[in-house]
């Protein structure tokens, strides 16, 4: 499989697409709760809070020099052998299974460079699409938390979801050659 462009985030280049994409209300319900920013400043410094404490890995997926998405992986627990991921792409690129692409990619990159047993996946069960996206590559759910997110009148799910790296070593471990496409 032909691997995305990841690129390691640099602030100057992709501040003002990460920005749009985490404070813009539809958007950032399908990956992130919410960004409390009241100005570029605000939103740099939360940002740039979570790059050094939270986010383990994160790279910006480019295509033609545009910002496409993001992938990331947080809450890396290396004694217990797991870390959650999540996926974002932007929406004039959400054709032809990019963000599927682009989280078997990063999958790909933390079971070679980490001690992970499992990776896992938390998703909001009002987006259906990311979810069997999910499903069909071969996670499993491990549990729900019931009326977890408040969204637009409505209460919706958080599906909690699981890949074990023998699993994806063996249905995807050689779609990719190691080392290409990281930056």
């Amino acid at each position: 499989m032909r691997k995305l462009n990841f690129v390691r985030y640099n602030g100057h280049r992709h501040f003002a697409a990460v920005m749009h994409y985490m404070t813009d209300a539809q958007e950032q319900n399908q990956f992130i709760t919410y960004t409390q920013t009241n100005s570029d400043r605000d939103f740099e410094n939360w940002f740039d809070s979570l790059l050094s404490n939270y986010y383990q890995e994160l790279f910006v997926i480019e295509k033609d020099d545009q910002f496409a998405g993001m992938v990331y992986s947080y809450e890396n627990h290396l004694r217990d052998g797991h870390c959650k991921i999540g996926v974002y792409i932007a929406p004039s690129f959400r054709v032809g299974g990019m963000g599927a692409r682009a989280g078997l990619q990063l999958m790909d990159y933390l079971f070679r460079q980490y001690p992970f047993r499992r990776i896992n996946c938390d998703v909001y069960s009002y987006n259906k699409a990311s979810l069997d996206s999910l499903l069909q590559c071969g996670f499993e759910k491990t549990g729900v938390l019931k009326e977890y997110r408040y969204l637009n009148g409505s209460y919706f799910d958080l599906e909690l979801l699981t890949m074990s790296r023998s699993f994806f070593m063996n249905r995807y471990g050689k779609l990719f050659e190691e080392g290409e496409g990281y930056v």
